[in-house]
């Protein structure tokens, strides 16, 4: 009863803080256009940096936030100092990337990097090294945005136009990437079907034992037969209702024919996976007969027998 309780809490107090920093951050920014409309361009920095702690990472939002800020620190006079915190946070990045030797490492770096970025908004040295570590990571498009923002934070830095080139450089490594995921995808999506139509076709093929009826015009009344499965080996034998009564087992070789010692006879079938067909280990001694056997369901076989100059197609009908 507690936990029923306490869910519909949890949400409302996760939907209610959402609201909150969605509202903090309309208000911080509407104090911004205020104090930007009127000139103070220092004071609405600020209100534009705190709206920036209350947007989503990598939204829109996000996105254009910093790129008003960079523009309107390009304004003020002398230019905004770095916080403390944000030169922390990119030393302990740099350090990371230094020491970096794994993903995982990779990812601390980015995280230091980002917070960096977050807390002075404008720097572009924070850009530069996020992107760095970004392209690193095989973060292709993150990257890209994060050196585009360097740009827009020293567009006449030294380093300009080798970021820009840089960034076409990037734009071939995202495509390849979309294009690899993609392939990727898509051979995944293709072993799962195929794993899913074999673990459907051996449900089938295990369904199978049991008495059939076929419809092939031979052995007079003999239409019945029985079906067993032993090691991915389909044989079948004739079935008699037990008021009938057959001198021979079946199972075992019938009139020194079909049951060849080696198991090459007509009555015995190998299940092909690549065709989901079982087909017949070897041609009948005597006749020359060779045969497939195709699953069309649970319940319905089709039959095709091949002798030297003839064929026949022998439809079979499940009883019990």
């Amino acid at each position: 009863m507690r936990n029923k309780i306490l869910l519909p809490v949890l949400l409302l107090l996760l939907f209610t803080t959402f609201n909150v920093s969605v509202a903090l951050s309309a208000d911080e920014e509407s104090l911004a256009k205020e104090a930007e409309q009127a000139g103070k361009l220092r004071k609405a920095l600020t209100h534009y940096v705190s709206a920036l702690q209350s947007a989503s990472e990598g939204s829109a939002k996000d996105q254009a936030l910093r790129e008003k800020i960079i523009a309107l620190a390009q304004k003020v006079k002398p230019a905004p100092a770095v916080p403390e915190e944000a030169q922390k946070n990119l030393g302990r990045g740099i350090a990371a990337f230094e020491i970096a030797k794994s993903p995982s490492d990779l990812m601390a770096a980015i995280s230091e990097f980002k917070k960096a970025a977050r807390a002075a908004p404008w720097w572009a040295d924070a850009y530069f090294n996020l992107g760095l570590v970004q392209e690193k990571a095989g973060q292709f498009n993150a990257a890209m945005q994060s050196f585009k923002l360097y740009l827009l934070a020293a567009p006449s830095a030294p380093e300009a136009q080798d970021v820009r080139t840089r960034i076409y450089g990037l734009e071939l490594k995202a495509e390849r990437q979309q294009k690899e995921n993609r392939e990727k995808a898509a051979s995944t999506e293709r072993e799962g079907q195929a794993e899913e139509r074999r673990r459907n076709m051996e449900a089938l093929v295990a369904s199978l034992p049991g008495i059939w009826w076929n419809g092939c015009p031979a052995h007079g009344t003999m239409h019945y037969y029985e079906i067993r499965i032993r090691n991915g080996i389909l044989e079948y034998r004739f079935w008699m209702p037990k008021s009938f009564t057959l001198t021979v087992d079946m199972w075992s070789p019938w009139l020194g024919e079909y049951w060849a010692a080696k198991g090459n006879h007509a009555y015995s079938y190998r299940f092909e996976p690549r065709t989901g067909s079982f087909v017949s280990i070897g041609p009948d001694p005597e006749s020359g007969r060779t045969g497939v056997f195709k699953i069309i369901s649970p319940d319905e076989l089709v039959e095709e027998r091949s002798w030297p100059g003839s064929t026949e197609r022998c439809n079979w009908r499940r009883q019990r």
